[in-house]
């Protein structure tokens, strides 16, 4: 048998300790008691077992794929996931690819009943884990409440954390480097020039990243109160998102009364960082008047071939009455890490790009055997839609119903006794907040499924309607139609630009344009003839 270990530790001081070789000197030890041959070995340092945004463990599972060994090795349960929505997709992968899974410390066999005690395991994994979260959250809390300093393996950029004193000093190093920003940043340098000038001097950033500074975490870094002396502990929470609804998690705010104080030692004056607020506050109106004043028809949707970076725009203004104002698409890369990209010289006039495109979408119009194709393409992702529709009904019914047995057990407990009439009310409106989105998805669902899956007919009904709507299209301004028939446009280092279309059936311009014949004619440039 050909084994893999697999080892892991949520946090990096645990990885420089013994934990890491304790692990995987037990899970040696085991498979050669075993009489396995040891081919590999994987280990996450400073990864969280709730979740399976691993390396190493991806590298194991693709690993297991291609057949390269026969049994996964782990010291216990916890090590490999915590969390039975975590292990139950690992598991599945490993048994897919042959792969058998064994611990050091428990055993546990292929039949139901020793499966389930595994599955029972790893929910008690995950709630501890959870627990433990809640548990170290309260500590720093209280701990800084009592106007001691929580040690961060990376304290904010011009500190560090000296365990003696127990409390934050100032890093020289990193002091100068933030006087020198704010600075700079006062007198009315822009933070992606200031980034670039850091990144140039091979000034290193707090974390060490190879993408160096740029605007984003520059800006972060200006708005720090703990610069004057002023920080702040529990001021932020993660709000955890929904991936199937594709929700990314966010960073929110707690309530201003939940901020607890902590002691920074000052680096700059209050004055320093008030005017650097007010500079940011200039900045940000001259920023919105510019992207008022200029009228770029690819913004947002042209992208560099190169490195796969959105287009950002940039406007030339001379100085005198009457001067022409230039107009340019230049690589987001380039814009903020240039010392890593240079996919082309210079920038891109606009007027080039924007006329091609328009040349592109002026032959779909003319073409008919290429808006019939569209047509097909689109109506076939469609009616796959409607296929697959009476799952996700399933799936909505199935969740409006435990919705509806839990409004059910909060009307019993209130006949009962065992909550208050507000409680219930409260119970019942956060319950009903659910099932509202619920019942509008599943409508949406039986309203796909109703739909005929006949193609030809489909395109056949929908072909008039769709002429004479982009008929009409074409006679709107060109921000109009390129909006709305040009998905995404690529330039690559040559200058070669690549146009992906998008033809709006019928139904798309009743339901998003229902005013479009009414729109006024074309301004900048005359729209392609259909």
């Amino acid at each position: 048998m050909r084994a893999a270990i697999y080892a892991r530790v949520s946090t990096q001081e645990q990885g420089e300790g013994y934990s890491i070789a304790g692990q995987l000197a037990l899970s040696k030890e085991y498979a050669v008691r075993q009489g396995y041959s040891v081919l590999g070995e994987y280990v996450d340092v400073g990864y969280s077992g709730g979740t399976v945004d691993r390396p190493q463990l991806e590298q194991m599972l693709l690993d297991a794929e291609r057949g390269r060994f026969d049994v996964v090795v782990s010291k216990n349960p916890d090590r490999l996931a915590r969390g039975v929505e975590v292990f139950i997709p690992i598991q599945t992968m490993l048994q897919a690819a042959g792969c058998g899974i064994e611990f050091v410390e428990e055993t546990y066999r292929d039949d139901p009943m020793s499966q389930a005690m595994l599955q029972i395991r790893q929910v008690m994994a995950g709630m501890e884990r959870k627990m433990i979260g809640i548990r170290v959250h309260a500590s720093r809390v209280q701990k800084a409440k009592e106007g001691k300093v929580n040690a961060h393996p990376k304290p904010l950029y011009g500190y560090d954390y000296d365990p003696d004193a127990d409390a934050y000093v100032v890093n020289e190093e990193q002091a100068a480097v933030i006087r020198s920003v704010f600075q700079s940043y006062i007198s009315g340098v822009k933070p992606r020039h200031i980034a670039n000038q850091l990144n140039a001097d091979g000034v290193p950033t707090k974390t060490h990243s190879r993408y160096g500074w740029d605007a984003g975490n520059l800006s972060e870094l200006i708005t720090q109160t703990a610069y004057y002396g002023e920080g702040w502990a529990n001021r932020y929470t993660f709000v955890k998102g929904d991936k199937q609804a594709g929700r990314p998690g966010k960073v929110m705010q707690r309530p201003r009364e939940e901020w607890v104080p902590v002691a920074y030692p000052p680096i700059i004056s209050r004055e320093t960082w008030e005017a650097a607020q007010a500079q940011r506050r200039r900045n940000k109106a001259q920023a919105s008047h510019n992207r008022a004043s200029a009228e770029y028809l690819l913004n947002g949707i042209l992208w560099c071939g190169e490195c796969g970076t959105r287009f950002m725009v940039r406007t030339i203004r001379p100085k005198g009455a009457g001067a022409r104002v230039y107009r340019y698409y230049k690589c987001g890369g380039m814009i903020r890490y240039p010392h890593l990209h240079q996919c082309r010289e210079g920038m891109l006039r606009a007027e080039r790009v924007e006329d091609a495109v328009l040349a592109d979408v002026g032959v779909a119009l003319s073409d008919g055997a290429f808006l019939e194709q569209k047509l097909r393409e689109q109506y076939g992702k469609v009616t796959a839609e409607a296929r697959n529709a009476q799952e996700d009904i399933e799936r909505v019914r199935r969740r409006l119903y435990d919705l509806d047995e839990e409004k059910g057990r909060y009307l019993t407990l209130y006949g009962k006794g065992k909550i208050t009439e507000a409680a219930y009310d409260r119970k019942v409106t956060d319950v009903n907040k659910q099932m509202g989105p619920l019942l509008d998805e599943l409508h949406r669902h039986l309203a796909m499924k109703e739909a005929t899956l006949d193609i030809d007919r489909l395109v056949e009904s929908a072909w008039a309607a769709t002429i004479r709507y982009l008929g009409e299209l074409a006679e709107t301004p060109p921000s109009e139609y390129v909006r709305h028939m040009v998905s995404r446009v690529a330039v690559d280092g040559a200058g070669n630009i690549t146009t992906a279309l998008i033809i709006p059936d019928a139904n798309y311009a009743k339901q998003s344009l229902p005013s479009l014949s009414s729109a006024s004619p074309a301004s900048a440039r005359s729209a392609p003839q259909a």
